[in-house]
């Protein structure tokens, strides 16, 4: 009979090499013992959870189908699929077309696993299946809770370095490469001077006074990896890992693939802030604290298309409507006729749609800014208010912590009482008590609240780093206190400076009322602990 070997590797490095050649002969050595020609091998690259447009195993199946050869024979069952559904679907496809199916380490052969009826007997090849589908998610689970714990520590796990850093073999950290960090802190310093994107690029590929090319990651820069520089916060000394997974996604209606919700694709998704793993000053900073920050507020600003180099309103973006949530707009109208035109802030809602959607309410665009600059200068002036406030904002924190923590004992103890629900099964069905598809039945449903409850646990975990790790309250303080220092100069500057330094310490500013008599102001700070 003639016949394919099919092996596959995870990995290329040198273990995952010898394990392939170690399944080749072992295919070699038990198909004398079954008496089969082989002329064929098959190697794979994917892992076992890919779907079916793995190359190699499209191709095993097309020679197959197409009589190359009669049989298959592979290691295991965790070498061909480690998804039970897709597995499943590949041995029976196979089957129908008369292609015998071998696999050693389960002693499995679909010529001699048949029922009464002659029909392909998959009850047993099922459950070695599901075993290795759920080994398959531990030793994801396990490789995934040892990048994080990595990344926690400071460790970079995520390839190559970015431009203006190295690894260091001997700690695993990044350390800086000057030449290259140089050019970083150029494109931040000239992006907080209120040069676009645009205009970075062309000045860093030598549209300059002095016509210098600046180096680049690749080649020339584009507006792409000036853009990826400027929001990545590796360059302020932090990792952040975790902030996408693998995972299959539905397609859009009417997709331009021709694709419909019913089909789907594997791919990188961005994952839940709350669920990225985020260590603070895990190597040496290329750009400060204060500046990167002032910068993603910049650029958060500038996302919703209002710069700070046109006609523009100091509080465009931080605005808010505190009745509708919408953002507020300036506009210079007459009260009544014997009042002068002023400029309001207003509802951009009630604005667009009428008072069947929002109510009318405004502020005067000076007296807002009065307000906000008076509660500015109140948490300057007095440490008291502004340590008052940063105490409010821990208390927030701990309260977070301690029902986080509560929450995750919890999920710990259930996932150790379903632990021993699987083993006690798993014992039950070897000793024959319960029966397979009694077994296959049972397992799934515990597999299925497993699953859960790790990705819970992950996301527990997850948020006691991010949200639990105090820095110094003091240390906190003074940061709060320095980046305050602006505000005396305020009166001095022009209205692009006020408008930068309120990005800088504004977060949002809401209006809370729904008439125009009694307006209650809401302050939103920066200060980051």
């Amino acid at each position: 009979m003639k016949t394919c070997i099919y092996a596959r590797k995870s990995t290329n490095n040198l273990g995952q090499k010898e394990t392939l050649q170690n399944q080749i002969d072992l295919c070699k050595y038990k198909s004398k013992e079954f008496g089969l020609e082989i002329v064929d091998i098959k190697t794979d690259t994917g892992t076992g959870t890919d779907d079916n447009n793995r190359p190699e195993v499209k191709e095993l199946i097309d020679d197959a189908i197409n009589g190359k050869y009669q049989c298959v024979i592979m290691k295991g069952i965790s070498r061909f699929y480690r998804d039970t559904e897709k597995g499943l679907a590949l041995i029976k496809l196979l089957d129908r077309y008369g292609i015998r199916v071998i696999t050693i380490e389960e002693n499995f052969d679909s010529r001699e696993q048949r029922t009464g009826t002659g029909k392909l007997d998959t009850s047993r090849i099922t459950m070695y299946l599901m075993f290795a589908e759920m080994e398959s998610k531990k030793t994801a689970d396990r490789v995934k809770f040892q990048q994080m714990e990595s990344a926690r520590k400071g460790v970079w796990t995520h390839g190559k370095p970015p431009f203006g850093y190295r690894r260091n073999d001997d700690s695993k950290k990044l350390e800086i490469v000057e030449h290259e960090a140089e050019v970083i802190r150029y494109i931040f310093e000239l992006y907080s001077q209120g040069y676009g994107v645009r205009t970075i690029t062309l000045i860093l590929n030598g549209e300059n006074n002095e016509k210098k090319v600046y180096l680049a990651p690749v080649n020339t820069w584009k507006h792409d990896t000036v853009t990826y520089a400027l929001n990545n916060r590796t360059y302020a000394g932090d990792i952040i890992y975790n902030q996408r997974s693998s995972r299959e996604n539905l397609f859009k209606k009417n997709h331009k693939l021709k694709m419909d919700k019913r089909d789907s694709w594997k791919g990188l998704t961005k994952n839940k802030k709350q669920d990225w793993v985020i260590a603070d000053d895990a190597h040496p900073a290329i750009i400060d604290r204060e500046l990167y920050d002032s910068v993603q507020r910049m650029l958060k600003t500038k996302s919703s298309n209002r710069g700070i180099k046109r006609n523009f309103s100091l509080f465009a973006g931080i605005g808010k409507c505190g009745v509708c949530g919408s953002g507020l707009t300036l506009k210079k109208m007459k009260i009544n006729k014997k009042a002068p035109r002023q400029s309001y802030y207003y509802c951009v809602k009630y604005t667009k749609y009428g008072k069947n959607f929002c109510s009318n309410h405004r502020i005067e665009e000076g007296q807002l800014e009065k307000v906000v600059l008076e509660n500015l200068k109140s948490l300057h002036s007095n440490p008291d208010i502004l340590k008052q406030f940063m105490e409010d904002k821990y208390s927030k924190i701990e309260d977070r912590l301690k029902n986080k923590k509560n929450d995750q004992e919890k999920i710990r103890l259930r996932i150790t009482e379903l632990t021993k629900k699987v083993d006690l099964l798993l014992e039950k069905n070897l000793n024959g008590d319960i029966t397979d598809l009694q077994f296959n039945k049972m397992n799934q449903k515990y597999s299925v609240e497993l699953d859960e409850l790790t990705s819970k646990l992950e996301k527990t975990v997850v948020v006691n780093e991010s949200e639990g790790k105090e820095n110094s309250k003091n240390e906190n303080f003074l940061r709060a206190k320095k980046a305050l220092e602006k505000v005396t100069d305020y009166d001095k500057m022009d209205k692009e400076e006020k408008r930068v330094l309120l990005i800088d310490l504004v977060k949002s500013v809401t209006l809370i009322s729904e008439d125009t008599e009694s307006i209650k102001i809401d302050i939103e700070y920066n200060f980051e602990l």
